[in-house]
């Protein structure tokens, strides 16, 4: 496993330069000129053109991206064209609160949605599944922007347990992170019940009830476990788009995260800032997928990792 993990880990560098690449060309096509909007409406030719020889934007596109490779590789993420400041001390004030928020996003997500998809599959056809299925589709149909709205409202002006916006201590991760985490709860929740559905059938567990085993056993042990297989590829999937994907909670919320600054450095075509953000976004969703293939192996034993030169988990015949 130490071999594969590695492996991949050298893998990845490559992806990310093709990652880094597609992202600033994608970034040049933004229609708007960053000089311009720096220079002001009123400002001469002249007065771009200096911007622009300053930041090196009228450089080939080869040049600039050279120098942005060559920066990232060296832990320089370049400077602000907006403020001037250098873009690792814009990101790491946010960072820590989009990352702390996907993580309790995901927790409790994890935790109901599993809890509803096992109490579904086992109650198939009756009204613990009806209740679960309910829930899970209210949690994939209502839009996120409308239910912060009304958890706000509800929760921190008629009833002020919560503050309104902004965080100064955990308990104001609640609402933010209910209103994030209710669509990745209902996915869950409907995967992991299919799944767990599937894996009942199957012959080992009857083996299982035959040998006496308790049915909290059957379940948990067995068919909770196996079917984890597969959640844990929706899991993955899901956290990587939580850590980019909370611009609206944000919004709503007043957090000061990566999301709100994405949004104002693309209205202000702050280049620079844009694509260090999409490229660490890039990066984490490489490494949690890394990480959930590595899971793989620690939930079902049968899974390997090729030794001889394969680049994935094997499952042997």
């Amino acid at each position: 496993m130490l071999r594969y993990f590695f492996k991949r880990l050298l893998q990845m560098i490559p992806l990310l330069v093709v990652v880094s690449f597609l992202i600033f060309m994608f970034i040049r096509m933004i229609p708007g000129d960053p000089a311009r909007l720096l220079a002001g409406q009123d400002a001469t030719v002249e007065e771009i053109e200096k911007i622009q020889r300053l930041y090196g934007l009228n450089d080939p596109l080869f040049v600039q991206y050279g120098r942005y490779i060559a920066g990232l590789f060296s832990g320089d993420m370049g400077t602000s064209l907006r403020t001037g400041r250098p873009v690792a001390d814009m990101l790491l004030p946010r960072y820590s609160a989009t990352f702390t928020l996907a993580l309790t996003s995901m927790g409790w997500a994890l935790l109901i949605g599993l809890t509803i998809g096992v109490v579904t599959a086992v109650f198939r056809g009756r009204w613990p599944d009806y209740i679960g299925m309910l829930v899970a589709v209210a949690g994939i149909s209502v839009p996120g922007f409308w239910m912060g709205l009304v958890l706000i409202q509800r929760f921190a002006v008629e009833m002020p347990i919560f503050a309104v916006t902004g965080l100064r201590s955990m308990k104001d991760f609640v609402l933010p992170s209910i209103t994030l985490g209710a669509g990745i709860m209902a996915m869950i929740a409907r995967n992991s019940r299919s799944e767990m559905s599937e894996t009942m059938r199957h012959d080992y567990i009857r083996t299982a009830r035959a040998k006496g085993l308790s049915e909290p056993e059957v379940i948990l042990k067995h068919a909770l476990r196996n079917s984890m297989v597969q959640v844990m590829t929706i899991i993955g999937l899901q956290f990587g788009f939580l850590l980019g994907g909370s611009v609206v909670v944000e919004r709503v919320f007043g957090i000061a995260g990566l999301g709100g600054l994405l949004v104002d450095s693309i209205f202000f075509r702050d280049y620079t800032v844009i694509q260090a953000e999409l490229t660490i976004f890039a990066f984490l969703f490489i490494m949690v997928n890394l990480l959930v293939d590595l899971m793989y192996g620690l939930l079902n034993p049968k899974i390997r990792y090729g030794g001889g030169g394969a680049d994935e988990p094997e499952q042997p015949v």
